[in-house]
């Protein structure tokens, strides 16, 4: 009996310790972001930020990051992706909106803007229809943007 306590035990500690927070994720991804610079190749990005990855959050959830990937056509010769990342908490809802996602832009698989308004200003010099960001993360800290569209 002690033997299956004991094994259950740790099996739940390795459960506990293995899954990822919610702000664990946000946290990385705002760490990761801040070493994406314009110029670099998809590649480079997702080395960085990580490429499709499913892990579990704290509840059981699982957890998906990139949270969004959107692709464009501008025109016939340009490509615009969109990789969106969980960064912020808006809402203590337990659910994932886009006003929690920080969009880094690739142009012809060249990173070109990262964050809201660059993607905005990006999106309208580009006449591609762009998402609103419909609400402020809580405390009202956005994640910065660090990098200029072209």
């Amino acid at each position: 009996m002690k033997k299956l306590l004991l094994f259950s035990l740790t099996g739940f500690m390795f459960i506990i310790t293995s899954c990822v927070s919610p702000g664990k994720i946000r946290t990385t991804n705002k760490n990761n972001m801040l070493q994406i610079e314009p110029g670099m190749s998809k590649s480079d990005v997702i080395s960085i930020m990580g490429g499709v990855e499913t892990k579990p959050d704290e509840f059981g959830k699982l957890q998906v990051n990139p949270y969004h990937y959107e692709m464009f056509k501008a025109n016939s010769d340009d490509t615009v992706e969109v990789l969106w990342y969980y960064t912020d908490q808006v809402y203590a809802d337990g659910i994932v909106n886009q006003a929690e996602l920080t969009p880094i832009v690739l142009d012809n698989n060249k990173v070109v803007a990262i964050g809201w308004k660059f993607y905005q200003d990006f999106f309208k010099r580009k006449k591609l229809s762009a998402e609103k960001r419909d609400a402020e993360p809580v405390g009202g800290q956005a994640t910065t943007d660090n990098s200029e569209a072209k």
